[in-house]
């Protein structure tokens, strides 16, 4: 699994190694470079009539 880092945080460490680049530029690579996260199933959470109570 890969590290996710803020666009802002990598932006101040690699401005720090000479990176000349603006914000949104890195920004937007980041946009690309992580694609669409992958959409995760809901999975239902189910009791037995009687065991669980609900309250509005």
């Amino acid at each position: 699994m890969p590290i996710h880092l803020s666009g802002v945080v990598l932006f101040r460490e690699i401005k720090e190694q000479g990176y000349t680049g603006s914000l949104s530029l890195l920004r937007k690579y980041l946009y690309d470079y992580r694609g669409n996260p992958e959409a995760q199933p809901v999975i239902p959470f189910e009791t037995p009539v009687g065991k669980q109570m609900q309250v509005d």
